[in-house]
């Protein structure tokens, strides 16, 4: 007959666990949008209305 030694089953709640914990973690970031600070908006807007500025040209 085919048992599996107990530690199987063990190792099995684990890995259920663990799945089920990362989905849990990995999930509730996905909500949150992440926050673009205001410099970084400036610069966007800035290289979309004048391109990008040459850093060689003083």
């Amino acid at each position: 007959m085919d048992k599996l030694p107990p530690a199987t089953g063990v190792a099995r709640i684990g890995y259920s666990a663990l799945l089920a914990l990362s989905a849990l973690a990995f999930g509730s970031c996905a909500d949150t949008a992440p926050e673009i600070p205001q410099e970084e908006l400036y610069l966007r807007g800035f290289i979309r209305q004048f391109g990008v500025p040459d850093l060689e040209r003083s």
